[in-house]
Protein backbone atom coordinates (compact mmCIF):
# COMPACT_ATOMS: atom_id res chain seq x y z
CA UNK A 1 0.00 0.00 0.00
CA UNK A 2 0.90 3.67 -0.88
CA UNK A 3 2.28 5.86 2.22
CA UNK A 4 0.51 8.72 3.62
CA UNK A 5 1.57 11.49 6.26
CA UNK A 6 -0.66 14.14 8.58
CA UNK A 7 0.21 14.37 11.71
CA UNK A 8 0.62 10.61 11.54
CA UNK A 9 2.11 8.02 8.90
CA UNK A 10 -0.34 5.30 7.64
CA UNK A 11 -0.29 3.09 4.79
CA UNK A 12 -3.68 4.00 2.74
CA UNK A 13 -5.20 2.29 -0.21
CA UNK A 14 -8.43 2.40 -2.41
CA UNK A 15 -11.00 -0.56 -2.19
CA UNK A 16 -11.75 -1.82 -5.44
CA UNK A 17 -14.06 -4.73 -3.66
CA UNK A 18 -14.31 -8.59 -1.93
CA UNK A 19 -13.14 -11.35 -2.30
CA UNK A 20 -12.90 -15.00 -0.84
CA UNK A 21 -14.93 -17.69 -0.53
CA UNK A 22 -16.09 -16.51 3.32
CA UNK A 23 -15.66 -12.33 1.77
CA UNK A 24 -12.31 -12.48 3.99
CA UNK A 25 -10.10 -10.88 1.00
CA UNK A 26 -10.23 -6.60 0.48
CA UNK A 27 -8.85 -6.19 -2.69
CA UNK A 28 -7.06 -2.41 -2.75
CA UNK A 29 -5.34 -0.65 -5.31
CA UNK A 30 -5.09 2.89 -7.76
CA UNK A 31 -5.22 1.47 -10.92
CA UNK A 32 -1.98 0.17 -11.52
CA UNK A 33 -1.66 -2.51 -9.39
CA UNK A 34 -3.99 -4.21 -7.08
CA UNK A 35 -3.89 -6.31 -3.60
CA UNK A 36 -5.83 -8.52 -1.66
CA UNK A 37 -5.24 -7.94 1.60
CA UNK A 38 -6.85 -11.08 3.95
CA UNK A 39 -9.06 -10.13 7.01
CA UNK A 40 -9.76 -11.39 10.26
CA UNK A 41 -14.05 -12.25 10.72
CA UNK A 42 -13.52 -9.05 13.25
CA UNK A 43 -12.00 -6.73 11.42
CA UNK A 44 -14.29 -7.49 8.32
CA UNK A 45 -16.83 -7.12 10.20
CA UNK A 46 -15.87 -3.66 12.28
CA UNK A 47 -14.49 -2.12 8.37
CA UNK A 48 -17.76 -3.16 6.62
CA UNK A 49 -19.85 -1.48 9.70
CA UNK A 50 -18.11 1.66 9.64
CA UNK A 51 -18.48 1.87 6.01
CA UNK A 52 -22.38 1.30 5.50
CA UNK A 53 -22.63 3.65 8.84
CA UNK A 54 -20.81 6.39 6.72
CA UNK A 55 -23.00 5.81 3.88
CA UNK A 56 -26.45 6.34 5.94
CA UNK A 57 -25.23 9.30 7.62
CA UNK A 58 -24.53 11.07 4.07
CA UNK A 59 -27.85 9.62 2.62
CA UNK A 60 -25.81 7.40 0.02
CA UNK A 61 -27.43 4.51 -1.54
CA UNK A 62 -26.14 1.62 -3.83
CA UNK A 63 -27.19 -0.88 -6.09
CA UNK A 64 -24.08 -3.02 -5.03
CA UNK A 65 -23.50 -4.53 -1.52
CA UNK A 66 -19.94 -3.61 -1.86
CA UNK A 67 -20.73 0.12 -3.11
CA UNK A 68 -20.04 1.54 1.03
CA UNK A 69 -16.67 0.16 0.94
CA UNK A 70 -15.61 1.56 -2.57
CA UNK A 71 -15.74 4.58 -1.28
CA UNK A 72 -13.22 4.63 1.07
CA UNK A 73 -9.44 3.76 1.34
CA UNK A 74 -8.62 0.83 4.04
CA UNK A 75 -5.99 2.67 6.10
CA UNK A 76 -2.75 0.66 8.33
CA UNK A 77 -1.90 2.34 11.35
CA UNK A 78 1.32 1.51 13.25
CA UNK A 79 0.50 2.27 16.44
CA UNK A 80 3.13 0.82 18.87
CA UNK A 81 0.77 -0.71 21.19
CA UNK A 82 -1.64 -2.19 18.09
CA UNK A 83 0.73 -2.71 14.96
CA UNK A 84 -0.85 -2.61 11.68
CA UNK A 85 -4.49 -2.03 12.71
CA UNK A 86 -6.88 -1.53 9.63
CA UNK A 87 -9.41 1.29 9.14
CA UNK A 88 -11.86 1.94 6.70
CA UNK A 89 -12.05 6.01 5.82
CA UNK A 90 -13.77 7.95 3.46
CA UNK A 91 -11.79 9.09 0.93
CA UNK A 92 -12.78 12.71 0.83
CA UNK A 93 -11.89 12.91 3.97
CA UNK A 94 -8.79 11.66 4.52
CA UNK A 95 -7.20 12.93 1.05
CA UNK A 96 -8.53 16.00 2.96
CA UNK A 97 -6.30 15.91 5.95
CA UNK A 98 -2.99 13.32 4.61
CA UNK A 99 -0.67 13.94 1.89
CA UNK A 100 0.42 11.08 -0.67
CA UNK A 101 4.24 10.32 0.58
CA UNK A 102 6.00 9.99 -2.91
CA UNK A 103 9.24 7.17 -2.77
CA UNK A 104 12.20 10.00 -3.39
CA UNK A 105 10.35 12.41 -1.05
CA UNK A 106 11.79 12.57 2.72
CA UNK A 107 9.21 12.69 5.66
CA UNK A 108 8.10 15.52 6.90
CA UNK A 109 8.48 15.19 11.04
CA UNK A 110 5.08 14.40 12.31
CA UNK A 111 3.63 16.13 15.41
CA UNK A 112 4.40 14.06 18.71
CA UNK A 113 7.47 12.27 16.76
CA UNK A 114 10.38 11.73 18.67
CA UNK A 115 13.53 13.88 17.22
Amino acid sequence: MRRWQSHKIVEAEHIIGISGVAGDTIIVGDGSYTQEIHLDPSTMARITLSASEHADRQGLHFQDPEGPLKEGLLVKYEISHVDGYLSWSPAGVFKGGYFEILDDEPEVAAAGDAP
